[in-house]
């Protein structure tokens, strides 16, 4: 299932960076979740539709440009790794320049869960109070 494994993942992150929700659940399991990593006012687990929504109001309408890349790619049994980079430039001068990594890990060919390890410095000086 590794090839399988590694599309299904560069969708769900493709999908994902282009805030096609609708295209991300369907590759996840009904009860997938996302984990942020850090102890930032973001941190911690969330049912997927909830990170979506958290992620909309964090940076949704704001961003006055963006850009997204991926870099390596790890398949290993039920387990997948994907390097990204995502760059949004805010109207107000702000600019989230994170390098991640994300961990799946599948049900079948489903998404489970998403382990998020990114920069949580920049995460707790862009969005202070949250998604407030």
């Amino acid at each position: 299932m590794n090839d399988r494994s590694r599309t299904i993942a560069l969708t769900f992150v493709q999908a994902a960076a282009a805030s096609r929700v609708g295209d991300v659940l369907a590759l996840a399991t009904t009860d997938a979740t996302w984990w942020v990593a850090g102890e930032t006012p973001v941190s911690g687990h969330y049912p997927l539709k909830a990170l979506f929504a958290l992620a909309s109001r964090m940076f949704g309408g704001a961003a006055s440009s963006s850009a997204f890349t991926i870099g390596a790619v790890v398949v290993d049994g039920e387990h997948a790794a994907v390097e990204c980079r995502s760059t949004i430039r805010f109207a107000d001068g702000r600019v989230y320049d994170n390098a991640a990594v994300l961990v799946m890990s599948f049900r079948g060919e489903k998404i489970a869960s998403i382990r998020e390890y990114g920069d949580t410095d920049l995460l707790r000086r862009l969005f202070p109070n949250g998604a407030e």
